[in-house]
């Protein structure tokens, strides 16, 4: 398309973001159930031993769920922002 010299790009719209639930279906049963329970912070609790536990990749995969979860929240979260702060001592 053209309009007065300048070209129409047709832009697909940003990918909206992974729920906590869709990214942990399956590879982490008791924290979906934790968040099925309105538990999120037994949730982030499960993810931090993870985090803590696990090889590399287990470690970057748990700490995209919790980021995920953070978003959830609410950056602004008391859970947010007191679980982000151990995450990232915990990495």
């Amino acid at each position: 398309m053209k309009a007065d010299g300048l070209v129409a790009v047709e832009r697909s719209p940003a990918p909206r973001p992974i729920s906590i639930a869709e990214s942990s279906s399956g590879e982490a049963p008791e924290i979906l159930a934790a968040l099925e329970e309105d538990d999120p912070e037994r949730a982030l609790e499960l993810l931090l031993e993870e985090t803590v536990g696990g090889d590399s990749e287990r470690r970057e995969r748990m700490r995209e769920l919790a980021v995920a979860l953070f978003a959830e929240l609410g950056h602004e979260h008391a859970l947010s922002q007191r679980y982000r702060r151990r995450l990232a001592r915990a990495l």
